[in-house]
């Protein structure tokens, strides 16, 4: 919170800061505290999440008064944009959610709207969903649809009660033509940034273990066991022996799957480091599913075994076997 903090901080005042420098990002020593990644090159969840407040086009909550701000660290303007904030309970339930379609000038910090908490959530710990989503403009126009976008974070309840208007002979042919239409509109969207925050209005986080324990699906898979083939067997070095891994991430409850962290380990349970990911403590809701990648140089691997280890806050523990062989 504090490293993400500190990024985010500088991205809202982006016109009169030119920058941050960030001293001591890993320990010289085993460490629990002070640092990005430790001495065993392993990347703590502070790392993720400054990593996350670095994108180019960043969507950020101020704690202070619960704003939302959408960052273009790009020298471009963005336009066809949807930004979208939705809250949860700890229940996994939807309590509030506004999206707007807007564009943002290049190098620019815009300030949006501020999340109106409900009353009676005061007292327990709520999770901030922001994410943002690309439009394809020529798509969108061909559909006649410019006005008619439904929110693409609405999917799973759209979907649900269509499902009920089928149980309905009379209403089987519209809801079928409905989903359609959404279906096709829905495609169009790219989530294209993301990020999440649990807060608490005061400072008071216990409820959070209050969270119930769930078991989420995940499967993994090879999907490279190679080197780089494009260059001359004298010129490849260590580093361009790879394998890569996608585990895909599936949550089947009603309830939030919060601080989701992935790690790639041999058979006798240890830690292959260094490893690679493109993103790691996540929050997953409820009936949604996520792709995440890891890569591992060969030098690293003791030996072919590899499988995935699955925590979480609230998660019971998984250990995920690849599903298919390295070549």
């Amino acid at each position: 919170e504090n490293y993400r903090a500190i990024f985010e901080a500088a991205n809202q005042s982006l016109e009169r800061v030119s920058g941050v420098i960030l001293w001591k990002t890993n320990s010289a020593w085993p460490s629990v505290m002070w640092q990005l990644y430790d001495y065993y090159l392993r990347p703590n969840a502070a790392y993720y999440f400054a990593r996350r407040a670095g994108e180019l086009l960043h969507p950020q909550l101020d704690p202070r008064d619960l704003s939302c701000w959408i960052i273009n660290q790009n020298p471009e303007k963005i336009s066809n944009l949807i930004f979208q904030t939705e809250l949860f309970n700890l229940r996994g339930e939807k309590i509030w959610n506004r999206q707007e379609k807007l564009e943002v000038d290049g190098q620019r910090a815009r300030k949006l709207w501020s999340i109106e908490l409900p009353q009676d959530e005061f007292s327990q710990v709520v999770f901030a969903l922001l994410r943002v989503y690309s439009f394809d403009t020529e798509k969108e126009e061909n559909s006649n649809s410019r006005d008619k976008i439904l929110s693409p974070g609405e999917d799973l309840e759209v979907r649900s009660f269509l499902s009920k208007l089928k149980d309905f002979s009379s209403l089987k042919h519209l809801a079928e033509s409905i989903e359609g239409q959404f279906t096709q509109i829905y495609s169009q969207a790219k989530l294209v940034a993301e990020n999440y925050y649990w807060l608490s209005l005061r400072e008071d986080f216990r409820s959070l273990e209050n969270l119930p324990r769930i078991k989420i699906q995940a499967q993994m898979m090879e999907i490279v066991s190679a080197f780089i083939k494009d260059k001359p067997e004298n010129k490849i070095t260590q580093a361009d022996k790879k394998r890569i891994w996608q585990i895909h991430l599936h949550n089947p409850t009603q309830s939030l799957a919060f601080f989701i962290h992935l790690s790639l380990i041999d058979e006798e349970g240890n830690e292959i480091l260094p490893s690679f990911w493109d993103d790691n403590f996540l929050l997953l809701l409820p009936g949604e599913s996520r792709k995440v990648q890891v890569r591992a140089l060969i030098s690293s691997l003791k030996s072919k075994k590899v499988r995935c280890r699955l925590e979480g806050y609230n998660l019971i523990p998984l250990q995920i076997e690849p599903k298919n062989k390295p070549n």
